[in-house]
């Protein structure tokens, strides 16, 4: 991708071949960035949310959810409206994967889709002996759970993209996004984020819930039909109400990163500053874990005093880091470690080469496109942008940042 200059939608030739799963398979086939930068392709989303018995493990049922389509596949012996019904586990599993790849998503979402539906179903699905080849490919999607607070467990679909729509609510870069309009969520629940943002919410709710699943699979299978393509529904809805694959799509074509992963900063960073280091002939360092040894200074936030006050000014640093690291240069391939003739120096005294750095250009192609995107009120993409700028200062202070270096990081503090 970095060798091919590519950051989103490509122009591909060559010849190919209609498979099983997909319309065209090129081999070997020649591809470049397309010309047009404010291309957004048009993606198929669907939603999906599965019902089963907590205690048993037992599978009910599963929903899918998109655009002018709902279907729903449920184990039962007798016909059900609204769902098509399955004799068991293997023939649901079975009928739902046939399905899956028949109507062709290139977004899958959910509320907790991989750490509950999507960890769940790969668990029935080697139970049962199926393979789990969910995406494009015959290779099987694979789920990786993370427990760790700092990270999020990730599904990987071969030629789809699952979002999560409990994980990029609660991500402060989706939070933060004007199309959510400030809003503050008391949990995170399905239930709780529906009824803030579409103001409905789950047609079964409380504590008891699952126990109330059980009963309605056990005496009225309708009513857990509609549960359940409700559930997808409101997973769908909370996605287009808020934009949040639109805010993906942005970042993602401003980064080249996958839409699973713009929420990455350092591999953001990486994506962004090795190809403008490849086009100066420079050699990017390998990544490495460096333990820290002493704490990072943060920025200051001074204690507000409570308090009447009258005649107030208030001044506001446009762009303030950006606009640091462009005045002064800073830069890790600018970096001196020492005063040079016609050097640049901080007031902190850090040295910086008298010649523009890759992050200094980097930011200010950014600058530019944000006031493109700002005149043109394309409100998503000025906002997309301000993050990735604000992000690159604090990146270079992670330790998993190939440019990590603590002594640099605390001359580069102004």
């Amino acid at each position: 991708m970095i060798d091919k200059e590519i950051l989103g939608p490509i122009e591909i030739e060559g010849d190919y071949e209609r498979t099983e799963k997909v319309d065209r398979f090129y081999n070997q086939p020649k591809i470049k960035p397309l010309k047009e930068k404010d291309y957004k392709p048009k993606l198929k989303t669907i939603s999906i949310d599965l019902e089963s018995d907590k205690n048993t493990n037992k599978l009910f049922c599963i929903g899918l959810y998109g655009e002018n389509y709902e279907k729903n596949f449920l184990i039962s012996n007798e016909e059900i409206s609204g769902a098509i019904s399955c004799k068991d586990e293997y023939d649901l599993l079975t009928k739902f994967k046939k399905e899956l790849i028949k109507i062709d998503p290139d977004i899958i979402t959910g509320w907790h889709v991989i750490d509950f539906d999507l960890a769940y179903l790969k668990q029935k699905f080697l139970e049962n002996r199926i393979q789990f080849d969910l995406g494009r490919t015959n290779r099987n999607c694979r789920i990786k759970l993370e427990s760790n607070f700092f990270k999020k467990s990730t599904a990987d679909m071969p030629g789809r993209q699952v979002l999560d729509g409990l994980n990029s609510i609660k991500d402060p870069y989706i939070r933060d996004a004007p199309s959510m309009k400030k809003r503050k969520f008391q949990s995170m629940s399905l239930e709780n984020v529906s009824q803030e943002i579409l103001g409905e919410g789950k047609t079964i709710k409380g504590k008891e819930r699952h126990d109330e699943i059980t009963k309605l699979y056990e005496n009225d299978k309708k009513k857990l039909v509609e549960y359940n393509i409700k559930d997808c529904k409101l997973a769908y809805d909370i996605l287009e109400k808020t934009k949040i694959l639109d805010i993906a799509l942005e970042r993602a074509s401003l980064t080249g990163m996958p839409l699973n992963k713009i929420t990455a900063s350092i591999a953001s960073f990486d994506s962004l500053y090795i190809r403008e280091a490849k086009k100066k002939k420079l050699v990017s360092p390998t990544t490495f874990y460096t333990k820290k040894t002493e704490r990072i200074r943060g920025g200051y936030v001074m204690e507000s005093k409570p308090g009447i006050y009258h005649n107030l000014l208030v001044l506001d640093f446009k762009s303030l880091y950006p606009s640091i690291i462009k005045t002064f240069n800073i830069d890790p391939a600018s970096y001196l470690e020492s005063k040079e003739k016609n050097s640049i120096e901080s007031p902190n005294k850090a040295y910086f080469k008298n010649q523009e750095g890759i992050l200094p250009e980097i930011l200010e192609k950014l600058h530019q496109e944000r006031e493109r995107a700002k005149s043109e009120k394309r409100d998503l993409s000025s906002y997309a942008i301000k993050i990735i700028m604000n992000s690159f200062f604090g990146v270079l202070a992670s330790p998993n940042c190939r440019y990590y270096s603590l002594k640099n990081y605390s001359k580069f503090q102004i």
